[in-house]
């Protein structure tokens, strides 16, 4: 989830080099990996952004607030993929505000 981080930004040149690295070392289908790269990155993605806001809204800890933006951009990015149709749908549904103004 290095490609997801929520603290800084990874440019789209280092990503696209770290999974080229990566299927060149290991052989596995481009196509499977893209996909289970999109479903584990929604995933911790959603992850962490219900651990920033329970951080900012229990624990008083706001600074976690300035993460967020950049963490429903991942979101979104991972979202786009074809086999995330319906999770895109939920999302879109309950969080449109939220991926629009990261986008």
């Amino acid at each position: 989830m290095l490609l997801h981080d929520a603290r800084r930004d990874v440019s789209p040149a280092a990503h696209e080099a770290a999974v080229r690295a990566y299927l060149e070392a290991s052989g596995n289908s481009e196509t499977e990996f893209q996909r289970e790269l999109a479903v584990l990155g929604a995933i911790n993605t959603m992850r962490i952004l219900g651990i920033f806001s329970r951080l900012t809204s229990r624990d008083n800890k706001p600074r976690y607030l300035a993460f967020m933006p950049r963490m429903w951009g991942h979101l979104g990015r991972t979202l786009e993929h074809p086999s995330l149709a319906d999770a895109r749908a939920f999302v879109n549904d309950v969080a449109r505000p939220y991926l629009e103004k990261a986008a």
